[in-house]
């Protein structure tokens, strides 16, 4: 038979940032091996914003340069009901956790969230400030943090990728 592993939801801690303390970058596949890959923290935003929905119809999200900072913003495609909430804090967490691959730490990052804060509120150490029930949701991080290189960057891996993700992405359109 198949063997569980129960871990208990934690008092006082979102359960969306309990699950992403246990999930790896990789968990998204091809996109989270590319986005590792990447030269820079900028250069992993670009991947997502190219590869995203070939990987996530559930979602598109797009990148926008706003003034000094990068806003990530997702849009829901789909309705997954009581679990929207959840399912777009893992999302939005999955940009947080870039840090762990940065040779700098990721700092004045701002999550907004379409929906009201639950109990407990969403919370990560590696955001400045979150807002809920803003008119999207998105991740903003300042711009001066694009140059960032990344510790795990692999060229090998960046072309092997990115060839596995476009044809994928041609696929799809046909």
């Amino acid at each position: 038979g198949v063997q569980t592993c129960a871990l208990p939801i934690l008092p006082g801690t979102a359960p969306s940032t309990q699950f992403l303390a246990h999930v790896p970058l990789t968990i998204v596949g091809p996109l989270g091996m590319l986005a590792m890959a990447s030269d820079t923290l900028g250069d992993a935003l670009s991947a997502v914003d190219t590869y995203a929905q070939t990987l996530f119809p559930a979602y598109a999200v797009r990148k926008h340069i706003v003034k000094d900072e990068v806003h990530m913003v997702l849009t829901r495609l789909s309705d997954f009901g009581e679990a929207d909430d959840l399912l777009t804090e893992i999302v939005v967490g999955m940009f947080l956790r870039f840090e762990r691959f940065m040779a700098s730490p990721l700092t004045g990052v701002e999550v907004h969230f379409r929906h009201p804060a639950g109990t407990p509120p969403y919370s990560d150490p590696a955001i400045q400030g979150v807002r809920h029930d803003a008119p999207v949701d998105k991740v903003i991080i300042p711009k001066r943090l694009m140059g960032i290189p990344l510790l795990t960057k692999s060229r090998v891996m960046q072309v092997e990728v990115t060839q596995a993700l476009a044809d994928r992405k041609s696929t799809r359109l046909n």
